[in-house]
């Protein structure tokens, strides 16, 4: 297992793609040590890929749904589908609102898995700025600096 999973839901391709790229996509390469386990509501079906198995995904919006769409249709690009699957029953989970230094301590002190408006056990809340499909990326940054010892805020 990854030493990072995202777990979240999606109601269309394009959301589906943009949380999957947004979870395992750095600036210039793939963060290997992330997953993303993301259930396609209009599926009834779960997509999990991790990091250091995922082919030919891009950060644009047109190509991450397309990917999306191109798994679906049985190409082989490092992603299962799952009818069904259980994601782990314990994580932070992350909302869009406004961030506090409280929300931003408990995820840097929970294991290294994220509920994006998927329910699961709160070991925490911690709020970010920004819509369900960039939190992911939010909160990958935010892991980065805990496990480099750097400040959550600076």
């Amino acid at each position: 297992m990854p030493a990072r999973l995202h777990v979240a839901s999606a109601s269309t391709p394009l959301e589906a793609g943009r949380i999957v790229a947004s979870s395992l996509l750095l600036s210039h390469g793939v963060r290997a040590d992330a997953a993303a386990a993301v259930y396609l509501e209009w599926a009834g079906l779960w997509l999990f890929v991790e990091g250091r198995s995922v082919r030919r995904l891009w950060p644009d919006a047109d190509a991450a749904e397309g990917w999306v769409r191109a798994v679906l249709r049985g190409a082989r690009l490092g992603a299962s589908l799952y009818k069904a699957w259980r994601p782990p029953s314990r994580g932070i989970c992350v909302e869009a609102s406004k961030p506090d230094s409280t929300g931003l301590s408990a995820l840097a002190a929970q294991p290294r898995v994220a509920f994006y408006d998927y329910p699961g056990s709160c070991l925490g809340v911690v709020g970010v700025p920004v819509d369900k499909w960039l939190a992911p990326a939010v909160v990958n940054i935010i892991w980065d600096r805990v496990e480099r010892g750097l400040h959550l805020i600076s």
